[in-house]
């Protein structure tokens, strides 16, 4: 098992729910919960996932615009389900 070399976690006032990231020996752990994953499956097919998270490994290119693309959709989801009537 990898330990964690360091842990980064995101979250604003309006998001209740956080999307993290570890980065470890092998791998950038990401944790955007299992919608984002889900919601992203075709663009995650080449990466080991699971429910709520990705792996990223350190000897392919991190796909830092599908991280930015999945962030930004949990930021949209947690926006609305706080604020269901978009006021």
């Amino acid at each position: 098992m990898e330990k964690s070399a360091s842990k980064v976690e995101r979250r604003s006032a309006e998001q209740g729910e956080r999307i993290t990231e570890r980065l470890l020996k092998e791998h950038l752990g990401f944790y955007p919960t299992s919608s984002g994953i889900e919601a992203f499956a075709k663009e995650l097919s080449g990466y080991k996932t699971s429910r709520g998270a990705a792996q990223f490994p350190y000897r392919q290119p991190i796909p830092y615009d599908l991280v930015d693309k999945i962030t930004r959709f949990r930021v949209a989801e947690e926006v609305a389900r706080k604020n269901p009537q978009g006021k």
